[in-house]
């Protein structure tokens, strides 16, 4: 009898039935909400293999864009009102040190490159700008870019590096007077986040009833100290919202700006972008600064309050002062919008 069952089983697993072939077949993938972009830069195991001429993406514009592809939203948002602004749709190449960049593909195949936004003068980016600065020999402009100086590292890409490449960009802009300073990019054009421009788009689904948003940055915020930042905040808002801005295949970009921002009154921030989204939103702000570059954007644009300790972000959520909300400064962005679009223009004529 067992002999039988024996064979049975063996006979079932050599020739499975047609519905087990038709479950398989009609399996489909999960659909994929993130934000991505055309990226040269895109490659799994051997990532010089990419450019490779079989393996080599054609490009799709004359013009190239260096940012960073990780999924924090931050990283996209630049990027995307950069596109908003130029009318067009550059193609674009990640700048982590883990990705093979070929220069020479480039400098033979773009008419000009476009490094930014976001915060590309990172330390971690430095690989990147000294091969920029070697081997890149198309015209560059700076856009809407800055440097990270978190309180337990406070060095951004070497300044002598950064200065050449200055010296050889037709244009220059970043996104804080911090960045200016730090690099003493005297003739910069210094304005808000490009960021801003692409979150018009998000005006018509503000919502009326709305809660309280947490947004936070786990690199720079203790495991420790985000679990007694949260401790504070469900006490008082039952119903915080939580976000770490990065998007999933499940919960893109837009569905985080959507779901969590544009349902929110009040954001509370360890994270840059969520103050800048909150911003741009005109929904006011508490910074829990951990960077210098939060203190900088706040003591440009003051649309809420900065706190330094979990006592006095416990003392502002009790006292609950009116917070005055300041125009929202689109201007300096859109101008220097238009003088990029005009250098793009000339470059693609050349």
């Amino acid at each position: 009898m067992k002999t039988k069952q024996v064979l049975l089983l063996f006979l079932l697993v050599i020739f499975q039935t047609p519905c087990a072939h038709a479950k398989i077949k009609n399996k489909t993938k999960q659909q994929d909400f993130r934000c991505k972009f055309f990226d040269l830069s895109r490659g799994k195991k051997n990532r010089k293999r990419r450019w490779r001429r079989k393996n080599r993406k054609k490009p799709r514009s004359s013009i190239i864009q260096f940012y960073s592809s990780m999924d924090n939203i931050g990283n996209y948002l630049p990027v995307l009102g950069i596109q908003k602004m130029l009318g067009c749709t550059p193609d674009t190449c990640c700048i982590h040190s883990r990705h093979y960049i070929d220069f020479n593909f480039i400098n033979k195949h773009y008419k000009c490159a476009i490094i930014g936004g976001a915060g590309l003068l990172d330390k971690c980016f430095e690989p990147f700008w000294r091969q920029l600065l070697n081997k890149c020999k198309i015209p560059i402009i700076m856009w809407g870019i800055g440097v990270c100086l978190p309180d337990n590292n406070k060095k951004g890409v070497d300044k002598e590096i950064v200065s050449a490449v200055a010296q050889k960009c037709s244009l220059i802009n970043v996104r804080d007077t911090l960045t200016a300073h730090y690099y003493n990019l005297k003739n910069a054009s210094i304005a808000a986040c490009p960021s801003i421009v692409y979150l018009q788009n998000f005006y018509e689904h503000k919502k009326q009833k709305r809660g309280i948003l947490y947004s936070f940055h786990n690199q720079i915020v203790s495991a420790a100290e985000h679990r007694a930042i949260l401790k504070v905040l469900r006490k008082e808002f039952p119903n915080l919202m939580v976000t770490d801005n990065i998007q999933t295949k499940s919960c893109g970009l837009d569905h985080i700006i959507k779901g969590c921002y544009c349902t929110s009154n009040l954001v509370i921030t360890t994270r840059l972008h969520g103050a800048i989204i909150a911003y741009g939103l005109g929904i006011p702000y508490i910074i829990i600064a951990r960077d210098e570059k939060l203190r900088s954007f706040h003591q440009r644009y003051n649309n809420g309050f900065m706190v330094e300790s979990i006592e006095e972000l416990q003392s502002v959520i009790k006292n609950q002062p009116p917070i005055d909300l300041q125009p929202i400064e689109y201007e300096p962005v859109l101008e220097f919008g238009r003088q990029a679009r005009e250098w793009v223009e000339e470059q693609l004529k050349t």
